[in-house]
């Protein structure tokens, strides 16, 4: 049995617990009025209405609390409330009459009324109580399926995460690695400085896949790593610059999500043309919500027949691009946007806008 069993085993016997004090509690009351009721018309003495009422009610309440969840998994729950509300009812009376008569049978036998009374008080109470329970079991349930939904929610965001990992990675590892080896006998200072940056660049990444958010620092500096090894490998074709506003470093975001716009900023951007290029990072917060942009000096979207204009489309291209859109609206709802813009006279930014009042959770301790 694993710990989720156990911890809905330990929530539903806390619930069944405190739905019997409830339900006692409610009969009680309920019992104490029947009587006071069967004394102020006259129908009987207090004390006989006391032992009476409270001798149904509590033993209905009782079969109810010992029996309930046994017998509505195997009869249903119609069958269940029948049998134990008569079978309540039943020994109640038999009790009470043993108590005040001396005789079980005597308030059956002798007090019919007294018994129809107690029937309709019996069956009233019921009702009350039942009612009651359905009202908070109803809300039990719909407490338990927001927590599933939330579950599955981050269910979805983490398999979200590890699907944009699969696609990247291998590609952009690959490819370092290749570069690596070519420049490992002619320019080794070269090598070793691109291999410094994807060991730190594969531990950070690796730590990430664990966490369901990490602090803007983290994930610029694993952006860094990245860009210095794009920078040593295309040379002087790359320059970048990472602006970041006060306070920003220990915001905490969803990981792995502005290096994919980075890298799709190089290939679409930097590396289409022949020259020198340049891709700017910059981090602000206004207005409540956290802005990151990510711009490049390529052509532009118009020069790139395989990417649609972002000012015509809200949708943008790329797996990449649309896996963000899809982890952001599972994070924050409508909260959260990933918009691309054309620059003139050319390049192209995209710009994340986050809620601060949704990115400022702690980071979950990866598991060991």
């Amino acid at each position: 049995m694993g710990s989720s069993d156990l911890e809905f085993g330990e929530l539903t016997a806390e619930h069944d617990h405190g739905r019997n004090l409830r339900g006692f509690a409610i009969t009680t009351a309920f019992c104490l009025a029947v009587a006071l009721l069967l004394w102020l018309l006259g129908i009987a003495p207090l004390v006989s209405a006391s032992v009476i009422s409270f001798s149904i009610g509590w033993s209905i309440q009782t079969l109810f609390a010992l029996l309930r969840t046994r017998l509505e998994p195997r009869v249903g729950i119609l069958i269940t409330s029948v049998l134990l509300t008569l079978s309540g009812l039943l020994t109640g009376l038999l009790l009470s009459s043993a108590v005040l008569f001396g005789n079980p049978l005597f308030l059956l036998l002798d007090a019919p009324g007294t018994v129809l009374l107690g029937v309709i008080g019996g069956v009233c109470g019921y009702q009350i109580v039942n009612s009651r329970e359905r009202l908070l079991n109803s809300r039990l349930e719909v407490a338990q399926l927001e927590q599933t939904r939330a579950e599955q929610a981050q269910q979805l965001a983490e398999t979200e995460l590890k699907v944009l990992q699969a696609q990247i990675e291998p590609h952009f590892l690959f490819n370092t690695l290749g570069n690596i080896q070519s420049l490992i006998h002619d320019e080794p200072d070269k090598a070793d400085a691109m291999l410094t940056r994807l060991t730190t660049l594969l531990r950070g990444s690796l730590g990430n896949a664990r966490s369901r958010s990490t602090t803007l620092a983290q994930e610029l500096e694993l952006t860094r790593a990245f860009l210095e090894i794009q920078q040593i490998r295309m040379g002087d074709r790359l320059q970048f610059s990472i602006a970041t506003g006060p306070g920003c470093g220990q915001i905490q975001i969803p990981p792995l999500l502005i290096q994919p716009l980075v890298e799709n900023a190089i290939t679409h951007g930097i590396e289409v043309e022949a020259g020198p290029g340049t891709i700017e990072i910059d981090v602000r917060t206004e207005d409540g919500m956290l802005e990151v942009s990510v711009s490049d000096s390529g052509p532009g979207p118009e020069a790139d027949p395989q990417r649609p204009s972002p000012m015509r489309s809200s949708k943008g291209t790329g797996t990449a691009l649309a896996n963000i859109r899809a982890r952001l609206h599972t994070a924050y709802g409508h909260h959260g946007s990933l918009q691309l813009f054309a620059l003139k006279p050319k390049g192209t930014r995209a710009q994340l806008r986050l809620p601060l009042d949704r990115t400022t959770t702690p980071a979950v301790t990866p598991e060991p």
